[in-house]
């Protein structure tokens, strides 16, 4: 039951957890083990809520892994509604990622051609690294990583491709558009139903202050086949540091990402552990490190290997931030959500293990500030709809305001 899951912590966890919620724990474990096959089965038992069940494996990207354990080890005790459901959005991600990785096969011999180096992470590739089933995990978008020097290549050649940018600011300062464009970490692309997030950089300037070059997570790559054909990733190292990184700084308020933690480690248990923890101290995220392997123990029973179990008991503050961000699980909180909080930020400032980047995470600070500071700029709306000429265009900032409060009362509302 939950109190064995928490059995570590504070027995404030136990009382605020559900038998829904603990149903879904063992049923995201993908190696089930004897005694986690009688728990689920004493579960199935009992008065569920299924329709809960449901909206939580969704909410938190595990309907593949839910569906597949249910299917082992008890699935006539699902309601034929639930079991239904279940299976449609299974046979849905599974479609959207099929789609996703033809798409990653179509671009790579085009960014080949123009010779940017491109390192995709995450999203199919993902899938087929740790769960070896593209249905096993959500997946809504690619990512790909280009060197900053060929960010806006990229850009132009998936503009080429039929995309467009997510996001048009199209200020009618050439320069200023240019500037915006590369201070981003990332630049999100669509085309119909596939969505592309390019980046330049894997954290946001405000999250961590130091991260691996590109040139060193090209010389670490590694091939993984799709569907018989090769792709570049990240090697294993560096991919785990990432996935706790990446973790960290969504809050882990979503299960699957405590999922790959574990499947990681079920995956690659040859990895040398040591030296992971060296490679998070220099970047100075091992408390990050360490905070995703606390949290796929408590949640998922994970063993952790004995390198990291070491440096987990001697951090306090890691098994602190642990017990609160797995509280959160059974009782999300709005204010760790994937916009900016107050309450977000000192969870960054806990992260942190460095003066530095304790000073750096307060950046983010200025971030709602410098997104709605896009709101003054004049665009090419503003010269569709006074058409001045070009000398007269710092008069776009007196007139903007107005632009926008009759566009903003008007049925087709643009900015």
């Amino acid at each position: 039951m939950i109190g064995k899951l928490f059995q570590e912590t504070s027995p404030s966890l136990e009382s605020q957890s559900t038998p829904e919620f603990n149903l879904l724990l063992h049923c995201t474990n993908h190696h089930l083990d004897p005694g986690a096959e009688t728990e689920i089965k004493n579960l199935l038992t009992t008065a569920l809520d299924w329709k809960l069940l449901l909206e939580l494996a969704l909410r938190h990207g595990v309907v593949g892994l839910f569906y597949q354990t249910l299917q082992k080890v008890g699935f006539e005790a699902v309601p034929l509604e639930i079991s239904r459901s279940l299976l449609v959005n299974v046979q849905r991600s599974t479609l959207h990622s099929m789609i996703l990785m033809q798409e990653l096969l179509r671009l790579q011999p085009l960014f080949a051609a123009q010779a940017i180096p491109v390192i995709p992470f995450k999203g199919p590739l993902l899938s087929t690294e740790l769960y070896q089933n593209l249905g096993l995990r959500k997946t809504s978008d690619l990512d790909l990583l280009v060197p900053p020097e060929y960010f806006q290549q990229a850009i132009e050649l998936l503009t080429r491709s039929g995309y467009a940018a997510v996001r048009d600011w199209s200020f009618l300062n050439p320069g200023r558009e240019a500037a915006y464009i590369r201070a981003w970490h990332e630049y999100s692309l669509t085309n119909g139903s596939i969505c592309i997030d390019l980046h330049q950089t894997l954290t946001p300037n405000y999250f961590l202050s130091q991260e691996p070059s590109f040139d060193q997570l090209w010389r670490n790559r590694q091939q993984v086949l799709l569907s018989g054909q090769p792709i570049w990733s990240f090697g294993n190292e560096d991919l785990l540091i990432y996935l706790t990184v990446h973790g960290s700084k969504e809050c882990w308020r979503v299960l699957k990402w405590i999922c790959d933690i574990a499947q990681f480690v079920q995956t690659y248990p040859e990895t040398d552990w040591s030296r992971v923890v060296l490679k998070s101290q220099t970047l100075g995220s091992e408390r990050m490190l360490l905070l995703g392997f606390r949290l796929a123990q408590l949640l998922l029973r994970l063993t952790v290997p004995p390198e990291i179990q070491q440096r987990i008991m001697s951090d306090p503050e890691c098994n602190a931030l642990a017990r609160e961000l797995a509280l959160n699980l059974l009782s999300p909180d709005p204010r760790i959500s994937n916009k900016f909080s107050l309450k977000k930020t000192l969870f960054y400032f806990r992260m942190m293990t460095t003066t530095r980047d304790r000073l750096n995470c307060l950046n983010c600070l200025w971030k709602p500030i410098h997104r709605n500071l896009i709101i003054l700029f004049p665009n090419n709306r503003d010269e569709s709809f006074w058409n001045l000429p070009s000398q007269l265009h710092f008069l776009y900032y007196l007139l903007r305001p107005f632009r926008l409060m009759i566009t903003r009362l008007s049925p087709a509302r643009d900015s």
